[in-house]
């Protein structure tokens, strides 16, 4: 077994698989990858599971020491990388030995990126998840000093290319109607498809806020079940997009629900990019 350390955690750096799904019952989160396909991609490169935890970063990337050999690979929209001060092909993977140190460039484009290990990374595992999450794991974010085991493993082919410009990205984000959308009067429904929003600066793991622009009331809500995906509508006008982190119960109206794939889209999208949503009639199962 080996040991990573990790000397410079960037600005927000956890680890995550596909997250906890059985048990929104209790009030556990599900968490996991906020891009699910990217993290899939990076486990399906390096012959892992699906299911395999991967090192996710928002914005920078880590810099990280190994101290036994292992495969590596990164998710295609990482800037650069380096292993021991030398620039590497980091669009195939990489064999690394031990005492080898790996510094990761920031995200080049969305949000989020993705470092996978041969066989996955073997933190605690909570709930059948090694999802990151304050209060259920340990820690919910990297620090400096953290220490992250792995199976010693050597992959021997190198990854297919994948380019940047086969990332998901869009300016239109599907939704389905929600359990409270009748509430909402016809003038408002017009209103909320044909606008351009972005996402404010206060968004995390728990939810991207956009802003309608316009107030509305709607009838008080009970506490009702909430999901990754749930579109929330404030008081204020604000759409809260409920993401991976999201609670499992809330009391704003639920008016709309975004599908996985394109919650993956959405995650991607960075502080004043402008996208409109896309009512769609009929919700896949």
């Amino acid at each position: 077994m080996g040991n990573a350390n990790i000397l410079n955690p960037g600005f927000y750096s956890s680890v995550q698989d596909l997250g906890r799904l059985n048990y929104r019952n209790i009030g556990v989160p599900q968490s996991g990858a906020m891009d699910m396909r990217l993290a899939r991609w990076v486990n399906q490169s390096l012959q892992n599971r699906a299911e395999d935890a991967v090192l996710e970063m928002i914005t920078t990337g880590v810099t990280v020491s190994f101290d036994q050999e292992t495969t590596i690979c990164f998710s295609p929209n990482i800037e650069s990388v380096t292993v021991n001060e030398i620039n590497v092909n980091h669009r195939s993977t990489i064999k690394i030995l031990s005492g080898d140190v790996v510094r990761i460039g920031r995200v080049s484009k969305g949000n989020f990126a993705y470092l996978g290990i041969a066989g996955g990374w073997q933190t605690e595992l909570v709930l059948g998840s090694r999802s990151m999450y304050a209060g259920i794991t340990a820690i919910g974010r990297l620090k400096k000093g953290n220490v992250l085991p792995y199976e010693s493993m050597v992959r021997d082919d190198e990854v297919v290319s994948f380019r940047e410009s086969e990332l998901l990205t869009s300016t239109s984000i599907d939704v389905f109607k929600g359990p409270e959308y009748d509430q909402l009067p016809e003038n408002f429904i017009s209103r909320l498809i044909e606008y351009e929003y972005s996402i404010s600066r206060s968004w995390n793991r728990m939810a991207f806020i956009a802003s309608t622009g316009i107030p509305m009331r709607l009838d008080e809500s009970k506490t009702v079940p909430v999901m990754p995906g749930t579109v929330q509508l404030t008081p204020g006008g604000d759409l809260l997009f409920l993401m991976r982190d999201a609670q499992t119960t809330g009391g704003y109206p639920r008016i709309f629900q975004v599908p996985t794939e394109h919650l993956n889209i959405l995650s991607q999208i960075k502080i004043g990019k402008s996208f409109k949503i896309n009512l769609k009639e009929i919700l896949p199962f």
